[in-house]
């Protein structure tokens, strides 16, 4: 095994941190049960009663090693409470006893009076040096000691997040590359096929319009403008946004031959779900409502006729299937 433990331990020791140095060393002994030198060093900091048998297993251990003054002084001394709290105390108390027997062995007097020999008995020597006094019946310790267990470490495993596909629905979402500024109309998917265009009577004005009454709707792609008119006479006038230059819208003369409350728009890069009040013209091309600008008076479109969702809604209700378009520049 390893001598860092031990090291530790003794450290802690030193320092008068006994509870620690006593979880390192049992879990120690946990890993190397026949480990004398861990048993010796808990014996320095356990109780009289756990001390002797701590050193008693040590001394089973290594039977070879002679025991150490230190030791053999711990188990014949009584111990109060206060030299098993205090390992400083308990070792100046050894020392002062190592004295007094080097002094008595030294003069040569007094020794069998003092200290009767003891039967010889077999006597071991723990790793690091650290004399033992060892019997031959190993006699275990009564009182319990607290041996935490070594928790492992939990090392978390990562699950792997699986990411559901969506069902499609009636209501598509706008996908991450839409860009409101430049998003133009396109053509709708299964438009109806639009009527031949229709002989319907000529605008009575330079610029074309409805006679007799009849409604009709100017658009001017100069003026990015659109009139609602009823014969010759202006209802309402809305300022709007065109084709582009890359895309152009149409000109010419046209009548609406569809109308939805709301339509889905798309076309390449681009999706736009649930467009209000679309009145398609020809082919593709329409007047509608728009929510993803508000640069009205500049062509901003695919080739439609951009409105404000609100003159869209009026538009929408002034107009029916059949009402003239009136495009020009």
């Amino acid at each position: 095994m390893s001598d860092q433990p031990l090291s530790q331990a003794k450290k802690l020791i030193h320092n008068g941190r006994n509870a620690d140095a006593r979880r390192v060393l049992q879990r120690a002994l946990k890993l190397d049960p026949n480990n004398a030198q861990a048993r010796t060093l808990l014996a320095e900091i356990s109780s009289p009663r756990a001390r002797k048998g701590y050193l008693q297993r040590a001394a089973q251990l290594s039977p070879r090693h002679p025991a150490a003054p230190a030791e053999a002084a711990a188990l014949a001394l009584p111990t109060s409470p206060l030299i098993a709290t205090s390992p400083i105390l308990f070792r100046a108390i050894v020392l002062i006893a190592l004295f007094i027997l080097t002094v008595v062995a030294v003069m040569g007097w007094g020794r069998d009076r003092f200290f009767p020999t003891p039967t010889p008995a077999p006597r071991a020597v723990a790793k690091g040096g650290s004399l033992l006094k060892a019997t031959l019946t190993y006699t275990p310790t009564n009182t319990p000691t607290n041996t935490p267990t070594i928790t492992p470490t939990f090392t978390p495993t990562h699950t792997p997040t699986f990411t559901t596909t969506p069902i499609p629905t009636d209501t598509p979402t706008i996908p991450p590359t839409f860009t409101p500024s430049l998003t133009f109309t396109p053509r709708p998917t299964n438009t109806p096929r639009p009527p031949t265009r229709t002989s319907a009577p000529l605008p009575t004005l330079a610029l074309g319009g409805g006679a007799d009454g009849e409604r009709w709707i100017d658009v001017n792609l100069s003026k990015q403008q659109v009139i609602a008119y009823q014969g010759v006479s202006a209802l309402a006038s809305f300022i709007v946004s065109t084709g582009t230059w890359q895309h152009p819208t149409v000109t010419g003369k046209y009548n609406i031959y569809v109308k939805y409350v709301a339509a889905d728009m798309w076309g390449p890069g681009y999706y736009l779900p649930k467009v209000p009040y679309v009145m398609y013209f020809y082919q593709g091309y329409g007047l509608h409502g728009t929510y993803w600008h508000n640069n009205f008076g500049t062509p901003m479109s695919h080739g439609c006729v951009n409105l404000r969702t609100t003159d869209a809604a009026w538009l929408f209700n002034f107009a029916s299937v059949g009402t003239l378009v009136n495009v020009h520049y």
